[in-house]
């Protein structure tokens, strides 16, 4: 992969980061879609560039997570837990800059979540696309049956998947996105905010 500005391990997949884990503190909010979206001041290069944040995984301030692959992106370290500030739920983002620039181009990232604790029964993990806006070869993927064969394109906004996650096994039953954008200008969208909640 490219470089990254900030890195934690692995591989970064683009000039932005590979998941750090700090969290950087809004100043400015703006609106986006149905939902509040954080911006950090605009230093002028890398992570900050358009008012862009990694944001801490609340509704108010989604969080950008790109590992370059499925394994990386699901080892204890590097996975989303689905709760944040006494909720169970998480709140992600397609790139830093989300509500106020595109996403770039030639992103490759993965994100996993899965359920905090284990040994209950009767528990899910439910995937909701709040908002999604790609364009022309970028997608979306949610791991189903151990691959990453479904595609997601164009508006995506209220894609959904509900996953069983069965007691003990919750290490192993997660939800994984890849997010891929294309090349060219025109396959550069919005970007998507992505909710994975306990249901």
């Amino acid at each position: 992969g490219n470089s990254a500005f900030v890195t934690t391990g692995g591989t970064p997949t683009n000039a932005f980061t590979n998941n750090p884990g700090s969290t950087i503190t809004t100043d400015t909010f703006g609106t986006v879609g149905p939902i509040e979206v954080g911006s950090f001041q605009n230093f002028g290069s890398g992570l900050n560039a358009g008012g862009g944040d990694i944001g801490s995984g609340e509704k108010s301030s989604p969080k950008y997570v790109c590992w370059d692959n499925f394994m990386d992106s699901k080892i204890n370290l590097n996975v989303e837990i689905a709760s944040v500030a006494g909720k169970n739920e998480i709140y992600l983002k397609s790139h830093p800059q989300f509500g106020n620039m595109a996403y770039p181009p030639k992103m490759d990232c993965y994100m996993t979540v899965r359920l905090m604790g284990g040994g209950y029964s009767g528990r899910s993990l439910k995937l909701e696309v709040i908002y999604g806006e790609l364009k022309g070869d970028s997608y979306i993927s949610i791991r189903k049956n151990k691959e990453f064969t479904s595609r997601y394109q164009n508006n995506i906004t209220g894609v959904s998947y509900t996953l069983p996650v069965s007691p003990g096994s919750e290490h192993r039953d997660v939800i994984s996105v890849r997010f891929v954008s294309g090349e060219r200008a025109g396959d550069l969208g919005n970007g998507f905010i992505i909710k994975v909640s306990e249901v």
